[in-house]
């Protein structure tokens, strides 16, 4: 796909054990609202940007802005796509948000947001951690132009995913 245009929107792609899942976000104003379908992509470390972002394309394309839920799925429910695509080894929820490895991409028109997510084991969720300085240039935010390519995009998850892993 070179010199495609990347679609606007949001998706979130973890990693876990070599294997790649990608998921659509759909905006609900601010907020993403994640789709319980996951796409897998094996072999990480050895997955290329271009096929990375090219992956990462198809989720984009999916999301689209959806009313704010009315209820919300259980824990069980929202997390199922993720461990039933994961090794199976991971049988709860902690046991995989400990092991895999979030980075969410946001495309505007302007700019291409990415933020690498650290796991909020208390709540259940993903949380930022704007408390950590920047170790050797790399931060847990990137942020590359409005008119990159799905390789750039690929090349940038890659560097957030290769990052340095969670102090204790």
């Amino acid at each position: 796909m070179p010199g495609a245009t990347v679609p606007r929107g949001r998706a979130a792609v973890y990693e876990i054990d070599g294997r790649l899942l990608l998921q659509t976000m759909h905006s609900s104003g601010r907020a993403g609202i994640s789709e319980h379908h996951v796409d897998v992509l094996d072999g990480y470390p050895d997955v290329t940007p271009e096929a990375l972002g090219d992956a990462i394309g198809v989720a984009l394309a999916r999301s689209r802005e959806v009313p704010w839920p009315t209820s919300w799925p259980s824990m069980r429910e929202a997390t199922a796509p993720h461990l039933a695509s994961s090794p199976r080894r991971y049988r709860s929820w902690r046991s995989w948000q400990r092991a895999a490895r979030h980075v969410s991409v946001h495309v505007t028109a302007d700019a291409v947001y990415l933020h690498r997510w650290l796991p909020d084991l208390g709540r259940g969720g993903w949380e930022p951690r704007p408390d950590d300085a920047p170790r050797d240039g790399w931060t847990y935010d990137l942020t590359i132009g409005g008119d990159a390519t799905p390789a750039d995009i690929g090349t940038a998850v890659l560097t957030l995913l290769e990052s340095p892993p969670l102090r204790d």
